[in-house]
């Protein structure tokens, strides 16, 4: 038997099947056909022998099967007014080669399907592709303007450190002839706050200067903050400004060397007025 290029491995076994049951039928015919000899009268063996002493036998044709072309062959027997009789083979070979035929186009469906979801695949994945390349392309753009910004932000600190000395310089500046006074209770410098403060540094100090040089000296005095809070027990810091930035180192250094002023039944301090940066600092 004959097998077709490229079949598929399970097409070659069902031939191979195939071909061995034509064989064994072949064989099961020839056994029939003696048993019916030796079973005939013997007018009909004396026929037959005529028969086989003229050398004619039966009509045995050997015909393609058009119900499965190119796959096998099947014996077609006819008798003596030319009937053709098909054989169970014949027949369970076309349900065979039909079976078969059903299953290639089964596979060829399943295929097409398989095919298809390759496709919604392959076009998936595409896809995926495509966002990844973009994520990663923003991700490089995003570590390129972290690094910029991280820049940018240095500059702007140093900028601003800059900035706040140079704030602090100008608010000491500005401080520059003020003095600040600790520890006055509330209330003694009575109304005239400048002619007070002006003997208590006077005696105090022990100063060369009269009161009223120094009284004229003071451009503002007052207590800070303005306001006096409620429960507050510590009594607000006095803030002189003098005209005289001399008077007011004058002032200071004194009550430097002094360390401990005392007035008629307290003592106080005398510190400069700085900046709360440089004060914090120090």
């Amino acid at each position: 038997m004959e097998v077709e290029e490229g079949a598929q491995p399970s097409v070659i076994m069902a031939m191979e099947k195939v071909g061995a049951e034509v064989r064994v039928e072949e064989t099961v015919v020839l056994d029939k056909g003696e048993k019916i000899k030796d079973q005939c009268p013997d007018s009909a063996v004396n026929s037959e022998s005529q028969e086989e002493q003229s050398g004619e036998t039966p009509p045995v044709t050997m015909v393609n099967n058009n119900h499965a072309p190119g796959i096998s062959q099947s014996l077609r027997m006819e008798d003596g007014e030319g009937t053709a009789r098909f054989s169970p083979m014949e027949e369970m070979i076309t349900k065979l080669v039909e079976d078969i035929k059903n299953g290639f186009s089964v596979s060829e469906a399943n295929q097409a399907s398989i095919k298809e979801v390759c496709e919604i695949l392959e076009t998936k994945f595409d896809l995926l592709s495509k966002r990844t390349q973009f994520l990663e392309d923003t991700v490089e753009s995003l570590k390129e303007d972290v690094v910029q910004i991280k820049q940018d932000l240095r500059e702007l600190r140093a900028c601003e450190q800059d900035l706040q000395d140079k704030l602090e310089r100008l608010e000491n500046a500005a401080r520059r002839n003020h003095l600040r006074i600790l520890n006055i209770q509330e209330g003694v410098e009575g109304n005239d706050i400048k002619s007070y403060f002006a003997s208590l540094i006077k005696n105090s100090l022990q100063f060369e200067e009269t009161e009223q040089d120094i009284a004229v000296d003071i451009q503002r005095i007052h207590r800070d903050p303005f306001r006096r809070y409620p429960g507050r027990k510590k009594p607000r810091k006095v803030l002189i400004h003098f005209l005289s930035y001399a008077l007011k180192e004058k002032i200071l250094l004194k009550a430097l060397k002094q360390k401990t002023l005392r007035g008629n039944d307290f003592s106080f301090e005398v510190r400069s007025d700085l900046a709360r940066s440089t004060l914090n600092k120090q």
